[in-house]
Order: structure tokens, then C-alpha cells, then sequence
């Protein structure tokens, strides 16, 4: 599924961490952003790994674990991942998993 560059900013925009970014910085963060189709129960990130992604959830929902003990369940316009781009040496703190199919 790809989302028009205008969808893609939007989703974008209204994750808190970009709340105070300026339309050009949205714009540039979205052009620079991949998409990926997950299926049901695939991993998107595993605790303790390095964190170097950030993930917004287009469709979909994603299950957050930690510690193997279910945290959350992040849906559409949620995000995952938010540590990679606040801190350079970060580590996953948690496991999100596709809990229906995503994008």
C-alpha cells in the first residue's frame, strides 16, 4: 500500500514526539520514511535490540510486549520506536508485534 506523500505527512504530523516540527521538516521526514506491510504476529522491532527505527502505525494494530507480559496494543496513528530517534546508543525496551495485519 503506498500513501500519497500528503497522507504520509499527516500521519506523521500528528505523532506527539513532531508536534512543534514545521510543515518543510514534516515534509522531509516523510519523503525519507519507508512503508512495510506486516502480516499477523510478525515481530516489528525485539526488546533489548538497538534501536535505529521508528515505526507509525498506518493500519492496523500492533501488540506492545515487555518482559514476554503483554504492555499495550497500538493502533492507527500510534508509534513505536520513538527512542532510536531521541538517543543515539538506545535499546529496545519492549517487543511490538503485528497484532492484525498492518502497514
Amino acid at each position: 500500500m503506498a500513501l500519497r506523500p500528503a497522507v504520509k505527512a499527516d500521519l506523521i504530523r500528528h505523532a506527539p514526539l513532531f508536534a512543534l516540527c514545521s510543515q518543510a521538516e514534516i515534509k522531509r521526514i516523510a519523503a525519507i520514511s519507508e512503508e512495510r506491510l506486516l502480516q499477523a504476529g510478525t515481530e516489528l522491532i525485539r526488546e533489548g535490540d538497538e534501536a535505529s527505527e521508528f515505526f507509525v502505525i498506518v493500519k492496523g494494530a500492533a501488540e506492545v510486549r515487555r518482559n514476554g507480559r503483554r504492555r499495550a496494543t497500538i493502533g492507527i496513528g500510534g508509534f513505536v520506536g520513538e527512542l532510536a530517534i531521541l538517543r543515539f546508543d538506545a535499546q529496545r525496551d519492549g517487543d511490538p508485534r503485528r497484532h492484525s495485519t498492518c502497514s
